[in-house]
């Protein structure tokens, strides 16, 4: 073992990860070099290049460093991350801390569950919610907000969604019949019926006297990463990227928006309607266009709507500052009010808030998420946009 290799295990360097493995010979266990289990001493370590050497000696896998999970062949490493959502849907679980778990990228963590499982692991998980719910539903009395929250899902709007949407994997979530009674398009009650056919669910709008307009939204995966759009008949009104925050808080943002500044709207999740968008936007993302042609609905004041005009006439590829945009309006005292419009833009990506920058080009606050930030405005440089991290369920 060289001093180089014992510096990496007493400071725990995940860079090692890879390109050895070490093992106390008083326990039995071998390790990454990242393992933060405690230090051993100099003279009980072993140095293997692989993980198959450490397995010859009769040594075991760290249970907290898992060094052997990204070597499992693909089914039975995607079967255990589907049993750890199996045992912990209830969670806040994500995509990036699956990843964390499982010592990968959420990009290959997703892509190969998706290849093996035939869906992503957020499907997986929402099947497993919807499973867990029906169970419940049937067999106890409790209010179907109770239940919601008993299997994770914090937003009882989107939960009635959940048996509205078709399985991933084709099955039909059957047993149940759930009817949601909105007004305005906010959630006002909701009730259950017990049925041997395929669960629906219902909304019934309350009489307003005018017609109601219908809006579009859905969750999509697109070029490695997750999005959550909406749009009108106008045109797209919200796009959300999703990132290491919880799957449910971002839906509880969406539905926030949806009730100060589109609560007339009956909302239907549909991903066909949005297809035109998500080509776009996966054409920017590859690199393929540095324009959008997007019909926008935006909903907003007449300030933050001039902010966000301001935004769409900066060049791809560049960048302006919080004064330049103040200065741009004829406002130059208004740098507060123009980042906290830009800080209110509902549709990421499209509308570039990501090109708005602090003092001496720093990196500010983004609703995506700084890392999201940065991936944008170095492919928007000519690098690339896949995701490597923080993408979530």
């Amino acid at each position: 073992m060289t001093n180089e290799q014992w510096k990496a295990i007493a400071e725990n360097d995940a860079s090692y990860d890879g390109r050895f493995y070490y093992a106390v010979t008083t326990t039995g266990i071998f390790c990454r070099p990242s393992c933060k289990s405690r230090l051993p001493r100099r003279e009980h370590v072993r140095v293997y290049a692989t993980v198959r050497e450490a397995l010859s000696d009769s040594f075991r896998p760290c249970k907290r460093c898992k060094p052997d999970s990204r070597y499992l062949p693909e089914e039975e490493w995607a079967q255990r991350i589907a049993e750890l959502i199996d045992r912990r849907y209830a969670e806040g679980i994500t995509l990036s801390m699956l990843a964390e778990y499982f010592y990968a990228s959420s990009f290959h963590l997703q892509r190969t569950f998706k290849k093996v499982k035939g869906m992503s692991p957020l499907a997986y998980l929402q099947e497993t919610r919807i499973r867990a719910a029906q169970r419940l539903l049937i067999t106890t009395d409790l209010p179907i907000t109770s239940i919601s929250m008993q299997v994770g899902v914090v937003n009882a709007a989107h939960f009635a969604t959940l048996f509205q949407k078709k399985p991933a994997s084709g099955r039909p979530h059957t047993g149940i019949n759930i009817t949601i009674v909105s007004r305005k398009g906010g959630v006002t009650g909701m009730d259950h019926q017990h049925d041997t056919g395929t669960a629906t669910a219902t909304a019934t709008a309350a009489a307003t006297g005018t017609a109601t307009r219908i809006g579009y939204w859905a969750h999509l995966a697109c070029e490695g990463w997750e999005l959550l759009l909406a749009s009108t008949g106008t045109g797209l009104c919200y796009l959300q990227i999703l990132t290491h925050h919880s799957q449910d808080q971002e839906y509880a943002m969406f539905w926030k928006w949806v009730e100060r500044h589109a609560s007339e709207i009956e909302w239907i999740e549909d991903v066909g309607r949005l297809q035109p968008f998500k080509e776009q936007i996966a054409a920017y993302l590859e690199g393929k266009r540095t324009a959008f042609a997007i019909p926008f609905d935006l909903k907003g004041t007449p300030f933050q709507k001039k902010v966000w005009q301001a935004l769409l006439e900066i060049p791809h590829g560049e960048t302006r500052s919080y004064s330049e945009i103040a200065a741009q309006l004829q406002n130059p005292r208004a740098v507060r009010a123009v980042g906290t419009a830009i800080g209110a833009n509902p549709v990421l990506i499209a509308v570039p808030c990501h090109r708005v920058m602090g003092k001496n080009g720093a990196l500010t606050g983004y609703r995506g998420g700084l890392t999201a930030k940065a991936e944008l405005l170095r492919l928007e440089q000519g690098g690339n946009g896949q995701v490597n991290s923080e993408r979530l369920i």
